[in-house]
């Protein structure tokens, strides 16, 4: 199949070629093509580690974790891979791992700084901001969450007036204490 193929496009530019010429020719694209194919295949069977990482626990997760990274150690786009699939399922020290492996290399400086941004999000700067997204989050209904962020907000600005309305917000709407 691929040799006819090869035949076909060197037939279009009227070239003729024998058997050998042309096993020889589809032997060298594959030669070519090799190093492409391992890399794939090797970025592959790392996604599907990190996959596997994600439904166990202990050290079968460290296991896993620690083979899909060396899959991928000297593969940038594979480390980009391992580390955004490791964000999207909750494995952010396996995340981390492969941005820093990616960091190393000193390639890909667009990818490294959007996964830095994803993976390490910088806090806000201002309360106001942070005030804003406590607000935002509650009036979503994520309530635990919004409590969990502005008691995190406290300890960072304890005293800020920003959080004055959310403190009442909060205190309004606790969840009732459960019976003794």
């Amino acid at each position: 199949m691929l040799g006819n193929m090869v035949r076909d496009v060197a037939a279009m530019f009227g070239v003729q070629m024998t058997p050998t010429v042309m096993a020889a020719l589809v032997f060298g694209l594959l030669l070519l093509a090799f190093p492409f194919l391992k890399t794939n295949h090797s970025t592959r069977l790392a996604r599907k580690r990190v996959n596997e990482a994600a439904r166990e626990r202990g050290e079968a997760r460290q296991r896993l974790a620690a083979e899909a990274l060396s899959l991928v150690a000297q593969n940038p786009i594979g480390q980009i891979v391992v580390a955004e699939e490791a964000h999207k399922l909750g494995l952010k020290d396996t995340a981390a791992a492969a941005l820093k492996l990616l960091t190393a290399t000193g390639k890909e400086r667009d990818e490294v700084r959007r996964l830095k941004m994803l993976i390490h999000p910088e806090p806000p700067r201002f309360a106001e901001a942070e005030a804003a997204a406590i607000l935002r989050r509650w009036e979503s209904g994520l309530h635990e969450a919004a409590r969990a962020q502005l008691s995190e907000a406290l300890t960072r600005w304890p005293d800020h007036p920003a959080f004055d309305d959310l403190r009442g917000i909060v205190a309004e709407t606790a969840p009732p204490s459960a019976p003794s």
